[in-house]
């Protein structure tokens, strides 16, 4: 049986006076409804922070609008505050929430029905009008994780919209000192030319800017995916453009069975340095594309991959689900 998300109880209403006719006790005592009536609509207003004070009665809940967050939230702690995410989202063993939408089928009805007090979204807040035209309690806490340091900032965010400022701070800082290892260690080491391409037969390729980008620079790389000209970020990678940007080392995310697939791909162009000396590493865990806590664990992979090292299979493989879009920046 799917576990029932958890439900917090909103401030009832008060009495309902029907038609009667008013004499004697029978003032005083409507008098007294009447009060307790006021004091239960002030009560009400106040904690829909509508009222003169913004009370809040327990924890808030939360739809998270966005995979990275969506990790961020069960990794923190705060999965019970968690009462909607979007279809992308990647949820722990046994874990069940509402799905209530994407990038590219928003729906305000099914957000409304599992009645936030916050969404966590990588979107603009101006997407979620729809909502607050009809609850205006509702409070959109946009966040930008775009580059690594973006994630631990996202997470003392949270801490603070949420009321665990030390829960995040701690998780902040644990993230902070495992990229910071990894750096530590890999410093004497030589810098070799990286890139970093989601897929084979449209392959897109991590650019300036991403949070991809600065991993490669933590685990001692140098990210020539930003020499591939595009508009944005993440940008397409022909053939043409992989060869010219010689990378000693190719990275590429595939869905899981598509592993040896790719890496016969990429080891097929003898032009690419990278395939040539034998570093072509085929990764299929989700995690690489989505900007969330768990990158930590993959740094130390990335720099062995980079330096000749890989980690066993986990160079080569690992569970995952299809790959798309940078699932962190497009949820």
């Amino acid at each position: 049986m799917s576990p029932q998300v958890p439900r917090l109880t909103r401030p009832p209403g008060g009495p309902t006076i029907g038609q009667m006719s008013f004499t004697g006790t029978t003032i005083q005592r409507l008098a007294a409804n009447c009060g307790l009536l006021a004091a239960s609509a002030l009560l009400a207003c106040c904690s829909r922070g509508t009222g003169p004070t913004t009370a809040q009665a327990g924890p808030k809940r939360v739809v998270s609008f966005s995979p990275a967050i969506t990790q961020m939230m069960f990794d923190m702690g705060l999965s019970e505050q968690v009462v909607g995410v979007t279809r992308l989202c990647e949820l722990p063993a046994g874990a069940e929430r509402p799905r209530v939408g994407d990038a590219l089928s928003f729906n305000s009805e099914a957000i409304l029905a599992v009645r936030p007090d916050v969404i966590l979204t990588q979107t603009a807040a101006a997407k979620f009008q729809g909502v607050l035209d009809v609850d205006s309690h509702v409070k959109v806490v946009p966040l930008s994780i775009e580059s690594l340091s973006d994630i631990p900032a996202a997470m003392l965010k949270i801490g603070q919209e949420l009321g665990c400022e030390k829960v995040a701070r701690r998780k902040a800082d644990a993230f902070n000192r495992a990229i910071q290892a990894v750096e530590q260690r890999i410093r004497i080491l030589p810098r070799k030319r990286t890139i970093f391409v989601m897929g084979t037969d449209r392959p897109t390729a991590a650019g300036e800017g991403t949070f991809v980008a600065d991993m490669i620079a933590a685990a001692g790389g140098v990210n020539v995916g930003a020499a591939i000209s595009g508009q944005t970020i993440w940008r397409p990678a022909q053939i043409e453009a992989v060869i010219a940007a010689r990378p000693d080392v190719l990275i590429c995310q595939v869905s899981p069975g598509r592993e040896a697939a790719a890496k016969a791909y990429w080891m097929q162009w003898k032009d690419i340095p990278a395939a040539t000396v034998g570093q072509v590493y085929v990764v299929s865990d989700p995690d690489w594309s989505i900007p969330g806590p768990h990158l930590a664990r993959l740094l130390p992979k990335l720099a062995a991959m980079i330096h000749g090292k890989p980690a066993g299979a986990a160079a080569t493989s690992s569970p995952a689900t299809a790959v798309a879009a940078p699932r962190g920046l497009n949820p």
